[in-house]
């Protein structure tokens, strides 16, 4: 899949956090879609996907509120049905990897879709975000 195609896609889902874990080293529509797909399903969210021209929103899943849902990685997991690893070698659950990854955002005061797309639009904070610098 091209890349602008999984960022496209990544970014306009309300359970972002969860599509971007999930990609990694897994093909987009037969694993990370499904995964959203029954995330959503689980907060009664018919369409996942937020298309980027919509502007301001309500956030159908803020991160307290999924975070709230699953608890730990076992709780996730129940409802992702994916036991996939981050890696082969050493990797972790991509649930818990998602439920760290949510927390993390979580503690940087990214709460919301619509936070998440002002730290984007900052080019020089998602810079210093990517970077460490």
């Amino acid at each position: 899949m091209q890349t602008g195609v999984r960022e496209d896609a990544a970014a306009r889902t309300g359970c972002r956090h969860q599509s971007a874990i999930h990609s990694i080293g897994a093909h987009y529509d037969r694993h990370v879609v499904p995964v959203v797909e029954r995330v959503a399903a689980d907060f009664e969210i018919d369409s996942p996907a937020v298309p980027m021209s919509v502007p301001e929103f309500g956030d159908p899943v803020p991160l307290e509120v999924f975070l709230d849902r699953y608890p730990s990685t076992e709780a996730l997991l129940a409802t992702t049905k994916n036991r996939q690893n981050t890696s082969t070698r050493g990797g972790i659950r991509k649930a818990d990897a998602t439920l760290r990854y949510a927390a993390i955002l979580r503690d940087h005061e990214i709460h919301t879709i619509q936070d998440a797309r002002a730290l984007f639009a900052d080019h020089a904070i998602w810079r210093a975000a990517r970077t460490g610098r």
